[in-house]
Order: C-alpha cells, then structure tokens, then sequence
C-alpha cells in the first residue's frame, strides 16, 4: 500500500487536466477502502467532489468523474455504517448517470464505465453490504444482461450471494456456473465467490455433482 500511496501522489502530480486527476482520486479512494480506512475514504471522495460539482453545462464525461467520486463516497459510507450518507451520494450519483444517457467507457480513465447501470450496480452492493438480498435481486431483475456481464462481473457474485442468503440455493449454483462459462479465468480467484459456495456446502451438509464439480473446478477443499 506505500508503493500504492506513491504511485498515486505521482499520478496526481503528472495529471495534466481536472478529469485525469479525479480519476486519480478514485482510485486512491478504492486504495483506502482496502485498506479499511473508510473516514479517509468518505472525506477524500466528499472533498473532490464538492470542490468539483459539475455545471449545468457539463459534459458527459465531467458527470462521469463527478459521478465515479460519488460511487467511492457511497461505498465507503455503507461500510462504514453511515446509510444516510450512503444513499445521498448515491442519489447524486444517479442524477449524474442520468445526464450521460447510457453506460459508456471513460477515455481518460479507459478501465472504467459509468452511466446508469453502474450506478444500479452500486446500489445492489450496497444492499448486499446491508443484508437486504431482496434489494439485491430486485435490483439486479432491472439490469440484467450481457452488459453487466461484461462490465461488472461481480454485481453476479453479489446475486448469488443474495441467493444464498435467502436459501435459494440452486439459484445462487446457477449464477456461479453463469460466471463459470463467460469468466472461467476469473472466477477462482474471487474470495468472495468461495465464501458463497462454502456457505451454501455447510447449510446443505452434502454436496450435488453439480456442486461438487463446481468446487473443484474453484479448487476449494470442501
């Protein structure tokens, strides 16, 4: 993380316009939460923000830097047991989205996208982190999709944890084998989605083929 911190201050320093260095601040923001510094994170987020609230006149890309701080202010906040500030930022998040049109990739931040259904993403995260799994796939009914697929693997772990969580289990196996099939170099390297599938192992207290092929294939001892 101290190699990160330096990368970060000089990417901050070489940034030769607002966007870039916002998007340098996000980043660092991601950095924090981590890190579990999830005070420095709201504050930095909050900061930049404030101090770069687009005008009437902004355009999409300027929303999507604005939006993007948000989203990190919004996470931190949820973690950090703080809903209230959570769903503001959000609110303002998705007022962003709205003014883009559509999910787009950032050209000064080209391993990023934003728009509305980043934001929904978020939003079913949230939920997630706040033991709502009904919002989760509520949420997640309105989005789903290639798009999602392809820009935000991990909303369909968050699924298959709400899945999970409301013992739906053959629900929750079906998603992981969807990640299976479009991510199979990803998918075992996500700690999240071996919690999920232990979980769902230790509630049933036996193991389908299905299930039992799945773990091997995540090379989990189960």
């Amino acid at each position: 993380f101290q190699t990160a911190d330096l990368a970060f201050a000089l990417a901050l320093e070489d940034a030769s316009d607002p966007l870039t260095a916002m998007s340098v601040i996000e980043e660092q923001c991601w950095g924090l939460i981590r890190q579990g510094k999830l005070t420095a994170t709201r504050e930095l987020a909050f900061g930049w923000a404030d101090d770069n609230e687009p005008r009437i006149s902004a355009d999409r890309n300027e929303l999507a830097a604005w939006g993007r701080l948000l989203i990190r202010a919004s996470t931190a906040a949820v973690r950090d047991n703080r809903p209230s500030e959570a769903h503001q930022a959000l609110r303002l998040a998705r007022m962003a989205a709205a003014g883009t049109g559509q999910d787009f990739v950032l050209p000064y931040a080209p391993w990023h996208v934003f728009g509305p259904m980043t934001v929904s993403v978020i939003a079913a995260e949230n939920a997630t982190i706040q033991d709502k799994p009904t919002t989760t796939l509520a949420i997640a009914g309105r989005i789903e999709g290639t798009r999602v697929l392809r820009y935000a693997p991990s909303h369909r772990l968050d699924v298959a944890q709400a899945h999970a969580t409301l013992r739906q289990y053959p629900e929750a196996i079906d998603v992981l084998q969807q990640l299976r099939r479009a991510r199979p170099q990803w998918l075992p390297r996500q700690r999240h989605a071996a919690d999920i599938l232990t979980t769902i192992v230790r509630r049933r207290r036996s193991l389908t083929p299905e299930m039992r092929d799945l773990a091997d294939f995540m090379q989990l001892s189960l």
